[in-house]
């Protein structure tokens, strides 16, 4: 039996040694008894300079309270099933960002100290960090190219169009001996085409960059839209507000904006919905934004980040406006059940 444990802890050993992840054990003072080579490859110190230092040593302040909110809650019996994100400072002066999995240790029921494994994503962190910077750039453009093409809209083919529409009031006026009935007839069509043109570059013009929302607010904007998309489509869309409504920043207006604008676009060409609801709900630290529809529904992926790779562009599109403020996104979704998507945004 001796020789059984020796060979079991032998074994061990090595498994932990080799482990590629970063391994640290420590007392409950904190006092380092146990690292791997990983955790020596991850942070920079040999493993006899680790041991006997103190874990918060590589903490810096705002890790170190992460650091203090798992302690309490394993030692509450608390299980932490899921990787949480913590960040090192390492020997150079430079930061590791680990995903830690942790697990209080005990000796005849009693707690002794803590176990943490932690996986190295400083270089993926750093490559989503570069991707976000991408596309907020991107998305930047394309709000600013929106903009240049609805101004222009308003500003150049709606005047010019505008101008045509008097030219030919001016003329279907002319009395009835000064102009053939059949000509009236042919200008009074035309009249009544340039009309519908002239709406529907007013409209263009808007759902490309709505006015009301830079001038009198994210509340009327949505209002707007909802009207809209009531009007034009036979969706009966309506809005909610609940809280006291805030400043946001206008990049937070514009991505609820864009959210709900894509949300009801699939509610009105794929799911067939016939009535929708814009919701508003404001907090002390967050906006919730809520569209739900009783449309046709349908089977979501079972990751949010599987959104792109099945063809659902819309979704991953407001995932990641979602995403680049700091939010989350959820959508609610089963086949004959409608549709809700939620995006949650901090205000700070």
């Amino acid at each position: 039996m001796t020789e059984l444990l020796r060979q079991s802890e032998a074994k061990y050993r090595e498994l932990f040694q080799d482990a590629s992840d970063a391994i640290i054990v420590h007392d409950m003072e904190g006092r380092i008894t146990d690292a791997n080579k990983g955790c020596e490859k991850l942070l920079g110190y040999a493993i006899h300079e680790l041991e006997g230092r103190n874990a918060s040593d590589f903490l810096g302040p705002e890790a170190l309270e992460i650091a203090r909110q798992i302690r309490r809650k394993l030692l509450q019996g608390e299980r932490i099933d899921q990787r949480y994100e913590q960040r090192l400072l390492r020997r150079d002066g430079s930061e590791a960002i680990i995903e830690v999995a942790s697990r209080l240790k005990t000796s005849d029921g009693n707690p002794v100290g803590f176990e943490h494994i932690g996986r190295d994503v400083t270089e993926e962190r750093k490559m989503r960090d570069n991707l976000r910077f991408v596309l907020k750039r991107v998305l930047m453009a394309q709000e600013e190219e929106r903009k240049r093409i609805s101004r222009e809209l308003h500003d150049d083919a709606s005047q010019s169009l505008l101008l045509l529409i008097h030219r030919l009031d001016s003329i279907i006026s002319e009395p009835g001996d000064k102009l053939p009935k059949l000509v009236r007839d042919k200008l009074t069509q035309l009249h009544s085409l340039a009309l519908e043109i002239l709406e529907g570059l007013r409209r263009y013009a808007q759902e490309l960059r709505p006015a009301i929302l830079d001038h009198v607010g994210l509340v009327a904007a949505l209002k707007w839209m909802a009207e809209s998309v009531s009007r034009e489509h036979r969706t009966e869309v309506s809005v909610e507000v609940s809280g006291a409504e805030r400043d946001l920043s206008p990049e937070t207006k514009l991505a609820i904006f864009r959210i709900a604008q894509e949300a009801l676009t699939n509610a009105k060409k794929h799911s067939e919905a016939t009535k929708a609801l814009v919701k508003v709900e404001y907090s002390a630290d967050k906006v919730v934004i809520t569209v739900a529809d009783n449309g046709k529904g349908f089977e979501p992926p079972k990751r949010l980040g599987d959104f792109a790779s099945g063809g659902m562009l819309g979704l991953a599109g407001m995932e990641e406006r979602a995403s680049l403020l700091g939010g989350t996104l959820t959508v609610k979704s089963k086949p004959g059940k409608g549709t809700t998507v939620v995006a949650e945004l901090p205000l700070s």
